[in-house]
């Protein structure tokens, strides 16, 4: 499978990401080395961020602001709650400077003195700005549950409301129904989970970032829904190696291996975005490179960390379970499509959607088996199925709606199988050739040929 890659991606929009993605971790590892002071508030500003920090021995509070400056280099701010300032300029964007620097201001801090030459009205963070901070956070957060909530069909919100420093939901799963707590700690950085199911199961989790709330809220309720034992902590990565591949025309970015924790469409989607960023681009040549890459927020903030090709190939057999849940939901879909047909063509589509069932039962048990011989064992294909990528169980299907919905099933499954393809030795994907070859022409010739008419 080759990645096209437009490589005139928009001019500074990857320079900035990249700069944030940088300065977050900058400021993150700094601020870990520092045995003598906490972290109370942190936002981004247009050029950069500031961070209040609380000493733990005399609880004074200090505003340090973190200035990106043209030539790459950072200024660093400390202001006192008196209004005293002191500036150390041309420190280079990395973190081992960022943090000498910071370390030897805060040794220096009885030495702050009132800087009445420089006009820099900056605004440290106020009272005000952590209230609307939080609110705004909370506002986020309901705006992501809600959206979820609407777009889950085997899981229903039955209430939610404000409570203090958080909000609360109440969902429910067939006739178990669970109680969702999150309450703000740090200002809204950190949020404290909390589900109490029917069941009398409870699970809580401190100090979780508002950026992985959601897939953490997500992997809670699958846990007291389910029963499942899966990471609760688990946030969405995805491991590639990728290569250049030069052309007389232009370029395109080879993918070598991928192993993802969360559905492979959704994962491309993120390579995608990642490799609108110059810089990483720049890094791609024609030896392979391995990048892990953690989704931050669910949107187009990422986390990109170079790492040893092994750490992509070392379970890259066993992504053959990906496959075999994908090719689990597309049985399962297809047979609730066989189950709720109607009108007309009845016939018709039940005994096509009988057929396309039998033959991903087959491919199913063929997967299973391979699961076995590569990873010793294969895993129960319901305990992977995704809620979201399930039909509707409540749809009634006509002749109209069937071949649309198949081709975005079939759409799916092939992207899957051919993503995971490269993973493989030859004999596994000689198996994996005859599979996308069946459903790609069962796609091209009887659906897709419906679909022109």
């Amino acid at each position: 499978m080759k990645i096209q890659v437009n490589s005139s991606a928009v001019e500074g929009k990857g320079e900035i990401r990249n700069f944030f993605r940088k300065l977050a971790g900058i400021v993150d590892t700094v601020f870990k080395t520092l045995d003598d002071w906490s972290v109370e508030q942190q936002k981004e500003t247009d050029t950069g961020c500031k961070v209040r920090i609380r000493n733990t021995d005399s609880d004074d509070l200090l505003d340090v602001e973190y200035i990106r400056i043209e030539d790459g280099t950072l200024t660093i701010k400390i202001r006192d709650e008196e209004g005293k300032e002191t500036i150390k300029e041309d420190v280079p964007d990395d973190k081992e400077s960022a943090s000498n620097a910071l370390k030897d201001m805060l040794d220096n801090i009885g030495n702050i003195t009132s800087n009445t030459e420089l006009d820099i009205n900056d605004n440290p963070i106020g009272d005000d700005d952590v209230v609307e901070g939080l609110e705004g956070i909370l506002e986020k957060l309901s705006g992501m549950l809600n959206t979820f909530f609407d777009s889950t069909e085997n899981i229903e919100e039955i209430d939610h409301k404000d409570i203090t420093n958080g909000i609360k939901y109440r969902a429910q799963h067939n006739d178990i129904y669970a109680d969702i707590s999150i309450t703000s700690e740090d200002a809204g950085e950190l949020c404290k989970i909390e589900v109490k199911a029917s069941t009398g199961d409870i699970l809580s989790l401190d100090n979780i970032p508002r950026i992985k709330v959601l897939s953490t809220v997500k992997t809670m309720l699958w846990q007291v829904f389910t029963g499942s034992t899966s990471d609760v902590d688990a946030s969405r990565e995805l491991l590639v190696t990728l290569k250049r591949v030069v052309g007389s025309r232009e370029d395109s970015i080879e993918l070598v291996a991928i192993n993802a924790n969360y559905s492979i469409e959704a994962a491309l989607d993120t390579l995608d975005e990642v490799l609108e960023d110059e810089e990483i681009l720049d890094l791609i040549d024609e030896e392979p490179l391995s990048l892990a890459i953690t989704d931050l927020d669910e949107s187009d903030m990422f986390d990109v960390e170079q790492i040893e090709s092994e750490e992509v190939t070392q379970d890259s057999s066993c992504t053959i379970n990906n496959i075999l849940s994908a090719v689990s939901i597309f049985a399962n879909n297809i047979l609730m499509i066989h189950w709720n047909a109607k009108g007309d063509d009845f016939s018709t589509i039940h005994n096509l959607t009988d057929s396309w069932y039998w033959s991903a039962r087959n491919d199913l048990d063929t997967i299973g088996e391979l699961s076995v011989e590569l990873c010793g064992s294969a895993p129960n294909p319901a305990m992977s199925l995704d809620d979201v990528a399930l039909l509707q169980s409540n749809t009634e299907y006509t002749i109209d709606d069937v071949y649309v919905v198949v081709a975005a099933q079939m759409d799916s499954l092939i992207t899957t199988l051919e993503t995971y393809y490269v993973n493989f030795d030859h004999d596994v994907q000689s198996t994996l050739d005859n599979i996308i070859r069946y459903w790609k022409k069962e796609r091209d010739y009887k659906v897709f040929r419906v679909l022109k008419d």
